[in-house]
């Protein structure tokens, strides 16, 4: 007489159980895609240590390829304020005004305005708490060794903070706040205050 014996089916089930918990996690993070893109037309407040202390306001509409940042940028910590009008085919004129030094106009190549903080290769970590609010993270690990992390609203996708840890750990970063989904198109005009033209 044969005695079928059977095999217990527990780890099988067991096994099963956490591939698709695996898997699920998996596409939940290929669901999330690439950083989110910052909204365009932008008013957007910052803060951090990039560098050294930052705080300012960034304006921008990419559509019609102005921007401009006021912020403590100069080396005493003293306002500047910046204006980018990008012109086409491949050049831009920038006009700068602080205090010390009046205004100046650079000609350039290349364009400021942008809506991308992270690369698109970024990898999805998931949703954290931040200060009470839910978070998406992105981080990205660039060609010198530098992470970048990336913090995003998980509701609307607006920036909350932007970090760059070195490949020898020194930590910058900066915070975002106040942000507005339009901006006065007179902010890009240059003032006649700053004697520019």
């Amino acid at each position: 007489m044969s005695v079928h014996r059977q095999r217990s089916t527990a780890p099988l089930l067991w096994a099963m159980a956490v591939v698709a918990a695996l898997a699920v996690l998996v596409a939940g993070a290929g669901a999330q895609g690439p950083p989110p893109l910052l909204p365009d037309p932008l008013t957007m407040d910052f803060t951090g240590r990039w560098g050294k202390a930052i705080n300012g306001t960034l304006y921008q509409n990419c559509l019609q390829m102005l921007a401009r940042v006021d912020a403590n940028a100069t080396i005493d910590g003293s306002p500047l304020q910046t204006i980018y009008v990008d012109r086409f085919p491949a050049n831009a004129v920038q006009y700068q005004y602080d205090s010390l030094h009046g205004c100046r106009v650079v000609q350039y190549a290349g364009a400021y305005c942008g809506t991308r903080l992270m690369p698109y290769s970024s990898i999805f970590k998931g949703t954290v708490n931040m200060k009470g609010e839910d978070v998406n993270l992105w981080t990205a690990l660039l060609k010198d060794g530098t992470t970048l992390n990336f913090w995003a609203d998980a509701e609307s996708g607006w920036p909350v903070k932007l970090e760059s840890v070195s490949a020898t750990g020194s930590t910058q970063e900066i915070t975002f706040s106040n942000i507005e989904t339009n901006v006065n198109i007179n902010v890009f005009n240059v003032p006649s205050s700053w004697r520019c033209l």
